[in-house]
């Protein structure tokens, strides 16, 4: 029997599109795993949603913002064992990393269970409904970190978009420094073989991917980085993907030396040479990207996921994200891993990327709710190319965010609802989120989920790689470091 739902004297509900007009004192109507109707409260359900005898659960929403359900464009589920480390608190990106790898190292299934659940879950409570996760550090995995993984997000119920990730490469000289640190074992956290890569990702897509309309599981391809050292294997990787209807996903804000390793070409001309550049795919970060770079990636057709608040935490630099929309960009949303962010938050997020840019960019680019709001859904599903997702309209998923803002935090903000909701609120909880038609997130609570036990699990598995990384390369990641510490 298929379920219906109806949202019913929805306050204020945004359909996503920043163009399209928000609906005051609405009506939505959901049945499995669709959405079959959006209107007014006055207008009343249509006669097929009436004449129809299957029971319908009925939810009042007075006094809730209802959002398409947020998409998170970028995410390490890995990193919520190490957030808050003091060791690299203070600490540049490469700096971060070499206090971070050593960490990282000692990840196993029962780690990455319990990180996938705490992260997913959070996604879940903040009105996330659809997230990728660049599991790029899965060392030496025989297919047993990303089944656990796997399960994890598959019993929170998000719908899951897995960037099976390598790293052939570390950034930088860390190599070298880290092999001081760690010994051989830094080279366990690098995919050298080739053959060995390749079978490992194609096990994950035979086992992961599912490119039908409405899935909730799929698989992207890529390095954590851009390898312009084996250019072969970028181009092995977007042949892979192009075969099997995978994404392709990476970091890129090019670094002045990656300028070098690149030559002649620049960058963004390596990854269109590689065959990267593509509808599907999409790039974290581009807090470097030029003119030119930018009208690359909207001649091809890819995107970029904004991690508004990682870009504070390792001073990356602020992303004009008001000249990307004004250029066409398919530009989403991200949280980035919670070792660099450090929460893992979508409608924190989604706040600061509403204000942060207005301190590089003119007025006239500045966002608006609405404008915020569609990179966070509508962008979001175009960058992951998702066109079922990402909007509140008929033949749409089922995917559904709302918020309450009738609480003290959000009293006085009457003339703007989505507007009281970003600059004026507070609370960290969607009131409601729906996944594909079910109920995940109700009166702010995790629903079948025990937030509790998810908390202590990771709490117990992140002081288990704390102390295994202290016992390995005798380092205090309790003590914070300078810089020349780390040296």
């Amino acid at each position: 029997m298929t379920v219906r739902i109806a949202l019913r004297r929805i306050t204020r509900l945004y359909p996503g599109p920043a163009t399209v007009p928000s609906i005051p004192d609405a009506l939505l109507l959901l049945a499995g795993h669709r959405i079959v109707h959006v209107g007014s409260e006055a207008e009343g359900a249509p006669e097929f949603w009436t004449v129809d005898p299957t029971p319908v659960r009925e939810i009042n929403c007075a006094g809730c913002v209802v959002t398409p359900g947020l998409i998170n464009a970028h995410h390490h589920f890995f990193q919520h064992l190490t957030r808050a480390v003091p060791a690299a608190m203070s600490a540049s990106p490469l700096e971060w990393l070499f206090v971070s790898y050593p960490l990282w190292a000692e990840l196993d299934p029962a780690m990455l269970y319990a990180a996938g659940r705490a992260a997913s879950a959070e996604l879940l409570l903040s009105g996330c409904t659809t997230t990728a996760d660049c599991a790029y550090l899965l060392p030496q995995d025989d297919g047993a970190l990303a089944a656990a993984l796997m399960q994890a997000v598959g019993e929170t119920g998000i719908r899951f978009h897995f960037h099976r990730g390598c790293m052939p490469t570390l950034e930088g000289d860390l190599e070298e420094r880290l092999g001081a640190v760690m010994g051989g074992r830094v080279r366990t956290l690098m995919d050298q073989d080739e053959a060995v890569l390749c079978k490992r990702l194609e096990h994950a897509i035979d086992c992961y991917h599912d490119d039908a309309a409405f899935s909730m599981s799929r698989v992207a391809l890529g390095p954590t980085g851009v390898t312009y050292t084996r250019p072969a294997l970028m181009t092995r990787l977007a042949d892979m993907a192009h075969g099997c209807g995978c994404g392709l996903h990476t970091h890129f804000h090019p670094r002045p030396d990656e300028d070098t390793k690149a030559a002649p070409d620049a960058p963004i001309q390596f990854l269109e040479r590689s065959g990267w550049l593509r509808p599907g795919t999409w790039l974290a970060h581009g807090t470097r990207l030029q003119p030119s770079d930018i009208a690359t990636l909207v001649r091809t057709g890819a995107g970029v996921a904004h991690c508004p608040r990682t870009i504070v935490r390792l001073g990356f630099g602020v992303a004009p994200i008001g000249s990307f929309r004004q250029a066409g960009l398919k530009l989403g949303l991200g949280v980035d891993g919670a070792a660099s962010n450090d929460q893992g938050n979508l409608l924190n997020d989604l706040r600061l990327a509403t204000l942060l840019h207005r301190v590089a960019e003119p007025p006239a680019l500045w966002l608006t709710p609405e404008a915020a709001l569609e990179i966070a859904t509508v962008g979001g599903a175009a960058a992951l190319d998702r066109p079922e997702i990402g909007r509140l309209a008929p033949g749409m998923a089922a995917d559904v965010a709302a918020f309450r803002v009738d609480g003290l935090d959000c009293a006085g903000a009457v003339a703007d609802p989505l507007g009281a909701l970003l600059f004026a609120g507070t609370e960290t909880r969607a009131w409601l989120t729906i996944v594909n038609g079910e109920v995940r997130v109700e009166n702010r609570q995790l629903v079948g989920l025990d937030e509790g036990r998810i908390a202590a699990d990771l709490n117990a598995a992140a002081c288990r790689m704390l102390a295994q990384a202290k016992r390995a390369t005798g380092i205090d990641f309790s003590k914070r470091m300078t810089v020349q510490d780390a040296r």
